[in-house]
């Protein structure tokens, strides 16, 4: 059975995340595991009693408590949303090791669909591209990850808005957007963000070839825009507020137009904060059998 898997520190925005993932598991037909790693500190061993070692054996034992009673809260959740077709599972696995080294060792599961995190308070969309845990995660990953803002609660996704510059990665994950979108049923906005000094005078034509390709999928609610300009994250931040996006995705490997966009000149004004979840869909895409 495919998974959708909640990485958690045990905080209240990972909480949050993880409430986020309680309906996309209902729409998407999969079940849920919560993911938390730690990373003992060594200790010597000809000192049994040193209290580090005290320290790290309560801690594990009372995460491991925490990660129950979180799965006993999303199981009420669970009850009170309206009943689906298949009620999903709900389990959690506690790994030693970093972040990263454990998402790892969970995608060589092929039962994994999709990754879910939580933002930190006032998180830039730079610090999700720059920040050393999350960064990690999505440069890693060959699964999507949905990143969900602190302090927001996700309602339904009616709306999805993919930014993309409109190369052949943007088109495998246009195509995952158009199979999950058939299960959750929205409808799904391709922005070209084309920015002033670059790819102007092929844009119209770029978008019409591109057009091509999507029109393949079968997808009967897609629309499409083209962004202009240089400060292109305020303008995504706006458009999106104004046409009321529920989720923003994006393709994203490490040497792709956003990290260049979120990881290089300073002259790029970054978002204030990041108002909406986002899924990042990476470039060598794997999912579970969607």
């Amino acid at each position: 059975m495919k998974k959708i898997l909640v990485l958690t520190d045990l905080s209240a925005t990972a909480a949050n995340a993880a409430s986020a993932a309680l309906p996309l598991c209902c729409a998407l037909h999969t079940n849920l595991v919560l993911l938390h790693t730690w990373t003992p500190q060594p200790v010597l061993a000809e000192y049994p009693n040193n209290s580090r070692i005290i320290d790290a054996l309560l801690y594990g034992e009372q995460s491991k408590g925490q990660l129950e009673a979180l799965k006993e809260n999303l199981k009420e959740e669970l009850a009170g949303l309206p009943p689906p077709e298949r009620l999903p599972s709900i389990d959690w696995r506690h790994e030693d090791g970093s972040l990263r080294d454990c998402v790892q060792i969970q995608l060589h599961h092929k039962d994994i669909e999709m990754l879910v995190m939580g933002s930190r308070t006032g998180g830039k969309l730079d610090h999700l591209f720059l920040g050393s845990d999350t960064r990690a995660v999505i440069d890693h990953s060959n699964r999507p990850v949905l990143v969900v803002p602190d302090g927001k609660k996700m309602g339904p996704i009616k709306k999805v808005t993919f930014a993309s510059d409109l190369n052949d990665g943007d088109l495998r994950a246009v195509h995952y957007l158009t199979r999950i979108g058939r299960l959750i049923g929205f409808e799904l906005e391709i922005i070209h963000v084309v920015i002033y000094g670059s790819q102007e005078d092929d844009a119209v034509l770029r978008q019409e070839q591109f057009k091509k390709h999507v029109d393949k999928f079968r997808f009967p609610d897609i629309s499409y825009r083209n962004i202009y300009g240089e400060n292109i994250t305020d303008r995504l931040s706006h458009h999106c507020h104004e046409n009321g996006s529920h989720l923003l995705a994006l393709c994203h490997d490490r040497h792709s137009f956003w990290s260049r966009l979120f990881g290089g000149s300073q002259s790029v004004k970054l978002l204030d904060k990041q108002q909406l979840p986002l899924l990042v869909i990476p470039a060598n895409l794997e999912t579970g059998g969607l």
